[in-house]
């Protein structure tokens, strides 16, 4: 790539983890002159008794929770803050341990003239059982994204008809790898 990629974030107690586990998705529509918009996010991977923690869309797919990691903020902040955002549950901060990382590079979809190339850090963690009111998004409201509990294996299956989007691709491949 034309542009030199810097972290963004220091994730020192987990590095070891993310340097060691490393899938690199890399779709090569860009051409090696185009601007690099980086960004770095987080997912939860939360198991209880097999079923992992995800948002499910109202047509039946699903994604890791988790998302972007603000200005400002560490690993452990934004993984705690998405995932109330996004499911109302309450991370065990004590709990949070790197597992591995995902690198997306292709153009962006929102932009097309430049490069989105995204560092996604899985985090596994317990989450409490209470939970509290979930804030999420007018996108994730418009998808009709609601917590539910699968297995590995369902979470698969249910995001097999919709590899076409990035970000399922994403999260389905980090299951396949780490979970199955």
């Amino acid at each position: 790539m034309a542009q030199t990629v810097q972290r963004l974030t220091t994730y020192s107690r987990h590095e070891e983890a993310f340097e060691q586990s490393i899938m690199i998705l890399d779709k090569r529509d860009y051409t090696s002159d185009m601007p690099v918009f980086v960004k770095e996010a987080v997912r939860a991977v939360i198991l209880r008794d097999g079923r992992l923690a995800v948002q499910q869309s109202s047509r039946g797919d699903c994604k890791l929770l988790g998302g972007g990691v603000d200005a400002g903020e560490n690993f452990t902040e934004a993984l705690c803050r998405e995932v109330e955002e996004e499911a109302g549950l309450v991370v065990k901060r004590g709990t949070i341990q790197g597992i591995g990382r995902i690198e997306e590079i292709h153009r962006d979809i929102f932009l097309p003239e430049q490069i989105y190339h995204c560092f996604s850090y899985y985090f596994s963690c317990e989450a409490e059982e209470k939970q509290i009111e979930p804030h999420m998004t007018q996108s994730e409201l418009a998808k009709g994204y609601h917590l539910e509990w699968v297995t590995p294996e369902e979470f698969v299956s249910a995001n097999a008809a919709y590899m076409t989007d990035g970000w399922i691709e994403r999260d389905t491949r980090f299951v396949k790898q780490w979970l199955i």
